[in-house]
């Protein structure tokens, strides 16, 4: 599974989902999280992630805490922000060994949230200046015609 993470080749996603959902027995619980790593790894750039999310989610409640973990890290790495709620509540595990890769999942996914664009945030402030300009003329304007019909 390392060997395949390290290639870093997304066409390799469905062998390694296929081999985890149907050999997950065979495997010992170090290799089966690092398994859950790698198809997280090879699926974090798929536009739809949910079939992954929902495996790694119920791996959440496996009876092995090192397995836990490693789907805690799995979702992490898949980068599927709409994970965020379900780390957020396993964050506050007494268990460290489930609060502490679920803290860092939940800020890694925080961190990768796309920002608003530098140019977006520079039409909203034109727009601002553009409204208050607006503002400012419509007061002048009143205040003329208020000037006239004095006159």
């Amino acid at each position: 599974m390392s060997a395949i993470r390290q290639l870093d080749d997304d066409e390799l996603q469905p062998a390694v989902f296929h081999s985890l959902r149907k050999n997950a027995q065979l495997f010992r619980s170090r290799d089966y999280g690092r398994g859950l790593e790698t198809l997280a790894h090879t699926s974090r750039r798929q536009k739809d992630r949910s079939e992954v999310r929902d495996f790694l989610t119920d791996h959440l409640d496996h009876p092995k805490v090192s397995v836990q973990s490693a789907a805690i890290q799995a979702m992490g790495i898949l980068g599927d922000p709409k994970a965020i709620t379900v780390l957020e509540s396993l964050s506050q595990s007494e268990n460290e060994r489930i609060s502490r890769p679920a803290q860092q999942a939940v800020s890694k996914l925080r961190d990768a949230k796309p920002t608003t664009p530098k140019e977006i945030i520079d039409l909203r402030k034109e727009i601002a200046d553009v409204k208050k300009e607006s503002n400012k003329l419509k007061t002048e304007l009143k205040t003329l015609r208020e000037q006239v019909e004095a006159k």
